[in-house]
């Protein structure tokens, strides 16, 4: 406890220091409120937010009024960086040449408005009102744009350099020689949009939807075309190496006609592309696929008839060496009933038929695993003379397949030590079969797959 004589002595001190305390954060925060944001007009005048709500009450006013009442706001080369005009009434405002660095304008009505080469770089316009708004030139590097509805905006020349345009409604808009380079324009509707020129280097367009939309001389090279509705103006598709390293063509697909897709990969295989020209043609044949699901009877059958000979072995051509793996792996997996086939003693089985001599004739039949095992007995356990027995037939049935003297299977058994024919019987036989019939099917579709075009 302080005594006495201390509070008589040093109150008058404390109490001085507890006013100037209490005066400094008064001014301090006072200047806070009147220096919070400041900008400047084009004229020099400095403004303030309150000015700023003073200008666009007198904006609203003269629209609401069909310019009888208030005054149009001339924002035009004003100093506005980092301006917070969230849900502003700007309908019809001047703002070219602007800057707008920084600034958010979520939900800000810029229908129709004048915002030539402003700039809005990092600019916040996530749903915003852009409709049939004046952007050309206007640099919106890395702004965000979600949701903003751009209803035949004017953005020719403009610079969205790594701007967020997910789900924008750019219908009609023009972008010609805009620069959307990393630009994000997932679910953006572009319908009759005009990008001629345009460059999209990298951009996402997974989910777009490009319905009559110009390319003509657009760069497109790394677009992610994920899942987007590609319809544009087939006409405007003319050089497959603007499409150069484009993502993801296979999962593009079509809603009313391919005709823009069967552009793109004439265009394809103009420049020698042939994966790309493989991707499209996927793209479509799938997209018809899944179209004729939806229909009648007979087209479904007809879907799952291309789902499975078609889809699932070679992707329409778009994996030509598929074919060929699903081949060996068949060869593999029928491995296995033949080795049942060699461990059980039924009528069913393997059989070898030995030529002692080349002039005699065949001898009696005998079991395989009887006498092929005599000459593979230095294998130190038994089941693996099986498996090689098993793996060798297999082999032989999945080439057993020729025309005259073109038959890789009685080329395969030149290449043996002892001559001998192996063949099966009861179920085997069935098994033997079809596995053949299959690799008939998968060897002739990589013929067609890797050397020509059949889906197309």
């Amino acid at each position: 406890m302080f005594s006495t004589g201390f509070t008589k002595s040093y109150w008058p001190l404390v109490t001085v220091l507890g006013v100037m305390l209490i005066f400094f954060a008064a001014e301090n925060s006072l200047s806070q409120e009147t220096d919070e944001w400041k900008g400047k007009l084009k004229d020099g005048t400095i403004i303030t937010r309150v000015d700023l709500i003073r200008i666009l009450k007198e904006h609203e006013k003269w629209f609401q009024s069909d310019g009888r009442e208030g005054k149009r706001a001339e924002l035009s080369d004003a100093y506005l960086v980092d301006v917070e005009l969230d849900s502003a009434f700007l309908l019809g405002a001047r703002l070219n040449r602007a800057n707008l660095s920084a600034a958010n304008l979520n939900l800000a009505n810029l229908r129709d408005a004048e915002m030539n080469n402003a700039i809005l770089r990092m600019a916040k316009l996530n749903r915003a009102n852009l409709q049939i708004a004046k952007l050309n030139g206007a640099d919106l590097f890395g702004a965000k744009l979600k949701g903003a509805e751009m209803w035949k905006c004017e953005l020719d020349s403009a610079h969205p350099t790594y701007a967020e345009l997910d789900s924008a409604i750019l219908f009609g808009a023009k972008l010609k020689g805009a620069y959307l380079i990393q630009t994000k324009l997932n679910s953006a509707d572009l319908a009759e949009a005009e990008l001629n020129g345009a460059i999209l280097q990298g951009a996402d367009l997974d989910n777009a939807i490009l319905k009559s939309t110009k390319l003509n001389g657009a760069d497109l090279q790394g677009v992610d075309f994920s899942f987007a509705v590609f319809e544009p103006d087939p006409q405007s598709i003319v050089s497959g190496r603007a499409f150069a390293g484009a993502r993801n063509l296979s999962k593009m697909t079509f809603q009313v006609t391919p005709d823009a897709m069967g552009a793109l990969r004439e265009a394809f295989r103009k420049a020698g592309m042939r994966q790309q020209e493989r991707e499209v043609t996927y793209a479509i044949k799938h997209t018809e696929r899944l179209r004729a699901w939806h229909e009648g009877l007979d087209d479904k059958v007809e879907s799952i008839f291309n789902f499975i000979f078609f889809e699932t072995t070679c992707g329409y051509g778009m994996y030509p060496l598929r074919p060929l793996r699903l081949l060996a792996s068949l060869i593999l997996f029928f491995t296995i009933p033949y080795i049942i086939a060699l461990k059980t003693h039924g009528p069913a089985g393997i059989r070898v038929t030995w030529r002692k001599r080349e002039f005699l004739v065949q001898s009696r039949p005998s079991r395989v695993w009887l006498r092929l095992h005599r000459k593979w007995r230095w294998l130190p356990i038994k089941w693996l003379r099986d498996l090689r027995v098993a793996f060798y037939f297999s082999l032989l049935s999945a080439f057993h397949i020729g025309w005259r003297e073109l038959n890789v299977g009685n080329w395969i058994t030149r290449m043996q030590f002892r001559n001998y024919t192996l063949h099966a019987t009861g179920w085997v036989r069935f098994v033997s079969g079809l596995q053949s019939l299959i690799s008939v099917y998968l060897l002739a579709l990589w013929v067609l797959t890797y050397f020509g075009r059949p889906f197309e």
